[in-house]
């Protein structure tokens, strides 16, 4: 299999000679640069190559390739694109099926492993129905982190066992893309969902990140990148929430039931120190660490620089959001939906309730300071 990587720094005369030396039995795949506009005159690059492949009789792969290098916190998710670049893909497939050539694709990683285009369209689709959605219910910020953090949590997250080792693995189950490709969702999935709707949805008030923590291995007794989720900073005005907060769709899936379940969406920062999920009792994490294209995928490798929870939390504000705000949220919600009635909307809020609540106490210690855990707590003591 032959590669090369298709740029404005290349030099055409090299790429035809690695056609005139192509055998039959070799595939070729030209990788374009993500990173770089994609000109007229690598448009009929593309199509001089299509045609010469053609009239060879032989195929040849186009992918587009996002080159990776560090990537922070703010930048966009791997495989959202903007309507030109929809456009321009869909320039370059038209293209492609002019000389019957294999439709485009797309990798974040490795362009000898790459997605269908057509799954790339797809999953940006779905993000804007999210946000039309969003803007035709006019949400504010605070009702629209719920609305996502429910919608998300609703979806599928049946992954694969046995594939952690599998070097696609990271392509197949850690992508806004494994929802179409009926793999399943992970941590990571979650998290690039959530930061790729609210980054769509250019609201006011309203901005996401993805922080990557390191957790507790019991059996390597090591601390190691483990886990994903996203930071959000929020100003509502209407509800009175503002500060910085913890939002993890993918631990609400795990524990809750079709989306009613809020006990990880819009958490305290300082909650982080409470989350136990080892066997050994031990607390889940320890440091928070840069967001780079090396730790995207889960390397083993040991960040440049890392923050220790401590001070993470101290620069954050992050006061427990009160559970009549959450209440408030999702009956407007349903409101503004149209067609619920009252009761509906009481049976609703208990389903969040007590769905919620449940899964607070098997995700969080009984120091966390979030309202979900205290509710439960509060049961407790009634119950005694």
């Amino acid at each position: 299999m032959k590669n090369y990587v298709f740029s404005d720094q290349c030099v055409p005369s090299s790429l035809y000679g690695m056609l005139l030396k192509l055998k039959p039995d070799e595939q070729l795949i030209v990788s374009i640069d993500a990173s770089e506009p994609i000109t007229e005159n690598h448009l009929q690059r593309i199509e001089n190559i299509a045609k010469y492949m053609f009239e060879k009789q032989q195929s040849v792969q186009f992918v587009v390739y996002d080159a990776g290098g560090n990537r922070s916190k703010q930048d966009a998710v791997p495989y959202t694109c903007n309507e030109q670049q929809l456009q321009t893909c869909d320039t370059i497939n038209q293209i492609l099926q002019k000389y019957q050539q294999p439709s485009l694709g797309y990798s974040a990683y490795n362009p000898h492993f790459y997605w269908p285009y057509q799954q790339v369209v797809w999953a940006n689709e779905l993000i804007q129905d999210i946000v039309k959605e969003i803007k035709n219910l006019q949400l504010t910020p605070f009702e629209s982190v719920l609305f996502i953090h429910q919608t998300l949590g609703s979806m599928s997250n049946d992954c694969l066992d046995g594939h952690s080792k599998n070097e696609t693995w990271a392509e197949y189950n850690r992508s806004i893309l494994s929802y179409y490709h009926n793999q399943g969702f992970v941590c990571v999935s979650y998290a690039h969902w959530t930061k790729a709707v609210i980054d769509a949805l250019q609201m006011p008030g309203l901005s996401c990140s993805i922080e990557l923590f390191d957790g507790y291995n019991a059996t390597t007794q090591t601390y190691k990148p483990s886990h994903a989720l996203n930071s959000i900073d929020i100003q509502d005005d209407v509800y009175g929430v503002q500060g910085t907060y913890l939002n993890d769709a993918f631990w609400s899936a795990e524990n809750g039931v079709e989306g009613y379940n809020l006990a990880t969406c819009m958490y305290p920062v300082a909650d982080l120190e409470h989350v136990c999920l080892s066997d050994q009792g031990e607390k889940a994490f320890h440091n928070i660490t840069p967001y780079t294209h090396q730790e995207y995928v889960f390397t083993t490798d040991k960040p440049a620089q890392e923050e220790s929870m401590k001070d993470y939390i101290q620069r954050t504000i992050s006061v427990p959001i009160p559970m009549v705000k959450y209440i408030k949220g999702a009956t407007a919600i349903l409101h503004k939906s149209g067609g619920f009635t009252r009761e509906e909307c009481a049976k609703n809020n208990k389903q969040i309730i007590n769905n919620t609540t449940l899964a607070a106490m098997r995700i969080f210690d009984s120091e966390a300071q979030n309202t979900f855990v205290k509710t439960y707590q509060s049961y407790i003591e009634r119950q005694k």
